[in-house]
């Protein structure tokens, strides 16, 4: 069934100009032609959003549906049992589909339950998201997040749990290299893995087709899981100083980085860490920003928050878009489906009050989402 959604704007990120009184033309799901609205044929069913901008749908590259947002959410996850659990993730995947996320990579829950959930969304029996999940991380017994993880201690045994979850049906498969944050007695700056059985389970995963994302925040921990061929590094916040010749590895490889904006972000405040993003992003590499959504005082539904907090560091507006739209898609391995508003597409965008390449902000501002082509908000 073919439908023209109308608009006063069209902001398609591709790099390419603003358009004007646009109209999007989509059937079964998918962007047939995006024009304006002059000599539209008449007895196609029009949808008119107004004075309302269309920008492509938000991805969530970086978020925890089971976690709460609240300041106790560790606390209560290890209270919850799995149905619980599941409940929450349910309530949380369609709030952050009303707030313009139109796909959500889980990066790391306890039992696997965001895999079911996952189902339960692409067979239409529960409201959600376009969902990529990784199941529960792993990690060693007493690392980062042992209290969601599976266990592995080396080579070997990173390669059996990774062989679990991929069978259990993971998308993407995350590693904590590093200690974390959300885990005391944990260290952030030491690696918990070498390069060496970090590339047999690169290697393993790759040849399961799929991908490895890989939790670092120490400079140490980022080099080993760039020297093993991850896929994307989540936060990379460069602890322990910045290094060019890792960031060069990085470029050269391709390898993304996944930075996180998480916490109060009403602020002032820009992170130090946010500033060496920019750096890598100007240099040539390729940044996409999330908010690890879920962790304690980080909403689930505030991805635009972060993208404030990045202009404020100095990304453009549109350079804070595209690191959640198109080049977020690339690295989830969906360039060619989503993150812009082009011929083939999936239809997924968003109708929003002002130009989110004036002001970011406007992206908090939703009127309406579109899933391939159905209004869901």
């Amino acid at each position: 069934m073919e439908k023209i959604f109308l608009g006063e704007l069209l902001v398609d990120g591709t790099w390419g100009e603003p358009v004007p009184k646009p109209a999007l033309v989509v059937k079964d799901g998918r962007i047939e032609e995006v024009r304006t609205r002059d000599e539209l044929p008449s007895k196609v069913e029009r949808v008119d959003f107004g004075g309302l901008t269309l920008v492509p749908g938000l991805i969530e590259s970086h978020g925890h549906l089971v976690l709460s947002g609240g300041p106790d959410g560790v606390e209560v996850l290890l209270e919850e049992d799995y149905g619980e659990l599941l409940l929450r993730a349910a309530h949380n995947a369609e709030r952050v589909l009303r707030a313009g996320i139109t796909t959500f990579r889980d990066c790391g829950d306890k039992g696997g339950v965001t895999i079911r959930l996952r189902d339960m969304v692409r067979s239409g029996h529960a409201p959600g998201p376009r969902l990529l999940v990784s199941g529960p991380p792993l990690t060693k017994a007493d690392g980062h997040l042992w209290f969601m993880g599976v266990t592995a201690e080396d080579g070997p045994e990173l390669v059996r749990a990774a062989g679990k979850l991929i069978r259990r049906g993971v998308d993407w498969v995350k590693v904590c290299v590093t200690g974390g944050g959300l885990t005391p007695g944990t260290d952030v700056r030491r690696a918990q893995y070498g390069p060496e059985e970090l590339s047999v389970l690169v290697e393993e995963v790759h040849r399961a087709g799929r991908r490895v994302s890989a939790h670092v925040h120490g400079t140490e921990g980022i080099r080993n899981a760039v020297l093993a061929g991850v896929d994307s590094l989540e936060h990379c916040s460069w602890l322990g100083g910045f290094r060019e010749d890792v960031l060069e590895e990085i470029k050269r490889r391709g390898t993304f980085i996944c930075h996180t904006i998480a916490g109060r972000r009403d602020g002032t405040e820009v992170p130090g860490t946010l500033v060496l993003q920019l750096r890598a992003l100007r240099s040539g590499a390729k940044v996409v920003l999330g908010s690890d959504a879920g962790i304690p005082d980080t909403p689930i539904d505030e991805l635009y928050k972060a993208l404030a907090v990045a202009v404020r560091a100095g990304f453009t507006e549109e350079e804070a878009l595209r690191s959640v739209t198109g080049t977020a898609a690339e690295m989830l391995g969906l360039g060619d489906e989503l993150g812009t508003l082009e011929r083939g597409k999936l239809a997924d965008f968003l109708a929003v009050e002002g130009n989110p390449l004036e002001d970011v902000g406007s992206l908090g501002r939703v009127e309406h989402v579109v899933l391939g082509g159905r209004i869901v908000r």
